[in-house]
């Protein structure tokens, strides 16, 4: 063990990903002791995540109250559309931000560069400390937590926390090591990502079209470029990654029609398997799961991270407000004001999965003038609308709208 006593920090966040550095930049403020817990060296940790994120208006708005949206503005490109449709079906159903009353219905941007900007935010936060260890451990005493950082040689060191927070992925060791069991429902699909250039401007429009195979999303980059998610179930998954440049295109135009012009190239393929998981907790005892240690979606709505950080900001916020920042209070209230968001947000995904999925001839049948219907009555739209930019669910009172957290001493 490390000679002398244990360090005592008020908040030990076991990853250094998107989540875990976003909750460190929104608690910076505070004043906190704080300590991310992270392996990876960070340039390494920021280049390889080469990942293109649809940030709903909420989650950049929680992002100008941590002061990092001025960071990353200038790389982001505003959806101002969104169009959603079936393939051989009727009905479409459009959504425009001004009809809403807002600037944008969200952005595009890099995972790299978010954590790009959060690094260079908590480099001005001597308070804050990355540390590098490989392997945790924590046992709950009375008051605090005691945290045991393993070594790749076999040296350890010893923190003690308020509270530890899991933001180290779907295969959490800290949830784990906690007896924390999962939910997961698996779709027997897998997501095909890639960047295609496309021959006409996509006017910041974001499509999402329902096809026989699975959905496919077609979102705005820079210049005639766009991020696609295309859903394939796993049994072709091999065939379709075994396509040519060439083969791939014609089969994307064929599918998806010439609404972008004709599409001249393809990226570098990849692929991720398709499943919704869910934590039977957000807590523990001294402890909070974040990102996708508490839960992992189906991509066909891109709500993922945005959920994530909804996350971040209820819990800064509730931190802010209490003495301990892993107080049964805070953790009580954490889990009940969330709740409801993660039930209307992963309902309505394994759903709308579900609904466009089924091959019942009756129902496809509704499914199409399901979307006319959305698309003319306009008090559903909105609501709908809402909760996809993120600005109906308990997200907490200040960053959401774009505020900073304060000190209490201030």
């Amino acid at each position: 063990m490390s000679d002398g006593q244990p360090r005592m920090w008020d908040v030990v966040i076991v990853g250094g990903g998107l989540v875990g550095v976003s909750l460190a930049c929104a608690l910076a403020p505070l004043g906190l002791r704080i300590a991310i817990i992270e392996p990876t060296p960070r340039e390494q940790l920021i280049q390889r995540d080469r990942r293109l994120i649809a940030l709903s208006l909420s989650s950049q708005r929680i992002f100008e109250g941590m002061g990092m949206w001025s960071k990353m503005a200038a790389e982001s490109v505003p959806i101002h559309r969104v169009h959603v449709s079936e393939s051989g079906r009727f009905g479409v159903t459009r959504i425009h931000a001004e009809e809403l009353g807002v600037p944008c219905l969200g952005s595009m941007i890099s995972a790299n560069r978010i954590a790009e900007a959060g690094y260079e935010q908590l480099d001005a936060h001597d308070q804050i400390t990355v540390l590098r260890g490989a392997f945790v451990r924590q046992q709950v005493e009375k008051e605090t937590l005691r945290v045991t950082l393993e070594q790749p040689d076999g040296t350890c060191q010893e923190l003690h926390a308020a509270l530890l927070v899991a933001a180290d992925g779907m295969m959490s060791r800290v949830r784990d090591n906690a007896g924390i069991a999962v939910n997961k429902q698996t779709y027997q699909q897998a997501a095909v990502v890639a960047e295609v250039t496309h021959q006409s401007p996509h006017d910041h429009v974001a499509f999402e079209r329902f096809l026989a195979a699975g959905p496919m999303a077609l979102l705005p980059l820079s210049g005639n470029r766009c991020a696609l998610v295309w859903t394939w179930p796993e049994e072709q998954l091999d065939t379709v990654l075994s396509w040519s440049d060439a083969l791939f295109l014609e089969q994307l135009q064929k599918h998806f029609g010439f609404r972008l012009g004709k599409f001249l190239a393809v990226s570098r393929r990849a692929s991720y398997p398709v499943s919704q998981v869910m934590a039977d907790s957000l807590v523990g005892e001294r402890l909070v799961l974040l990102g996708n240690a508490a839960h992992g979606l189906h991509p066909v709505a891109g709500q993922g991270f945005n959920l994530g950080l909804r996350d971040v900001a209820l819990l800064a916020e509730l931190i802010q407000a209490g003495h301990d920042p892993g107080s049964a209070k805070v953790l009580a209230d954490y889990a009940n004001q969330r709740a409801q968001d993660h039930r209307v947000v992963m309902q309505s995904t394994h759903w709308l999965v579900r609904i466009f999925g089924s091959k019942h001839w009756p129902l496809s049948q509704v499914r199409g003038l399901g979307l006319v219907a959305l698309d003319r009555f306009w008090p559903l739209k909105s609501r709908l609308m809402q909760q996809a930019m993120g600005l109906v669910q308990g997200g907490g009172k200040r960053l959401i709208h774009g505020l900073p957290l304060r000190s209490v001493n201030e």
